[in-house]
């Protein structure tokens, strides 16, 4: 968070941040998902950690690590 002048502050996201959640995605997919939080998220909620992991996994879901047939 950045303080802009005395009235304004700035909070910032970016690709790190999503590739700390989710290291698997590439920084294009990172970049993604910062997008659709910048024109989809709830501004009474804000974006934040729960929200970043939500959208990577609504984007792009893990792919189950389990006991191949």
């Amino acid at each position: 968070m950045k303080q802009i002048d005395k009235d304004t502050i700035s909070i910032e996201w970016e690709v790190r941040d999503v590739l700390e959640i989710r290291p698997d995605l590439t920084k294009k997919q990172a970049r993604v998902v910062l997008d659709w939080l910048l024109h989809n998220h709830d501004a009474e909620i804000g974006i934040n950690w729960d929200q970043i992991d939500y959208v990577c996994d609504l984007l792009f879901p893990e792919q189950k690590k389990g006991k191949q047939k």
